[in-house]
């Protein structure tokens, strides 16, 4: 007879299923850390709802094309290569 325990397979899964908060939590902070500041206009107005991070003011885009010397490559691209290493980091743990 041979005996499974699915514990370590469940505790596994339970983790994984945490993934997705962790990750936009972890790429909110990384997006307005990234975002330049000469007024924290930009920064206080970049929101996280739900599963989405949203540039909420007026040149955001320009902000992200890196019209901003503080950001000259924008935010978005860093964040996802953050966000990617960020689940890459943590699957590997699993």
């Amino acid at each position: 007879m041979i005996r499974i325990n699915d514990r370590v397979f469940r505790n596994r899964m339970a983790k994984l299923a945490e993934l997705p908060d962790e990750i936009v939590d972890d790429g909110h902070k990384f997006f307005r850390k990234e975002t330049p500041k000469r007024t924290g206009n930009a920064q206080r107005n970049t929101r996280k709802r739900s599963m989405t991070i949203s540039a909420e003011y007026p040149y955001a885009s320009r902000l992200d094309s890196g019209w901003s010397k503080q950001a000259k490559g924008g935010m978005s691209d860093p964040t996802i290569k953050q966000m990617q290493l960020f689940t890459d980091n943590f699957t590997r743990k699993l």
